[in-house]
């Protein structure tokens, strides 16, 4: 992610990483179209069960994989263009792991 900070040559999102300047200009931390409303309609419509395997495409922290992988128990892959916010899904998967046991 780019050095954002509240400065003139920083205060719009062409200047800024996208993440940096939603979270520090319009206070969301998660960009998520329809969020977990839209996620819950569309995983119902799919008829995902146990033995499933979901791919998360654009998966960003893994918010939505893992939401699908608690509801449903299915095996759920994330995939995202940003190496920072898998790295980061990764260590939620491990800390999420951690606190089961």
């Amino acid at each position: 992610m780019s050095d954002c900070e509240p400065k003139e040559d920083c205060c719009s999102a062409s200047k800024c990483d996208i993440f940096d300047f939603m979270a520090k200009y319009v206070g969301l931390t998660v960009i998520h179209p329809g969020g977990l409303k839209a996620t819950k309609q569309l995983s119902d419509m799919l008829n995902i069960k146990r033995d499933s395997r979901v791919i998360d495409i654009a998966c960003g922290k893994g918010t939505t994989a893992f939401y699908l992988a608690e509801k449903y128990g299915c095996s759920v892959i994330g995939v995202d263009i940003a190496d920072d916010l898998v790295e980061e899904a990764k260590y939620l998967n491990k800390k999420i792991r951690s606190d089961d046991k």
